[in-house]
């Protein structure tokens, strides 16, 4: 059984549609740092979640909530790559 008494629960607010169903996107290398239109890094600039577009995290299906995961997934890859 597991003992739903001593778990730590996270909660937070989806706020519907913050950027839309936009299938573009920023463009991004491996390490989520923005490019610009030539392909080349922008210094200290980052980005996840929906801002990458949405056709890029789901594909051509649209369901609610579907962009929470990614958004979830980027912002814990980026904490953890970002220099401190």
């Amino acid at each position: 059984f597991i003992d739903i008494v001593t778990l730590k629960y996270h909660s937070f607010n989806n706020l519907k549609n913050t950027l839309g169903r936009n299938p573009a996107g920023l463009a991004v290398d491996k390490e989520l740092r923005v490019l610009n239109n030539s392909g080349n890094i922008i210094p200290n600039l980052y980005a996840g979640g929906e801002i990458l577009g949405f056709g890029r995290t789901s594909g051509n299906a649209f369901v609610g909530g579907l962009s929470l995961t990614p958004a979830l997934t980027f912002g814990k890859l980026l904490g953890e790559r970002l220099p401190r």
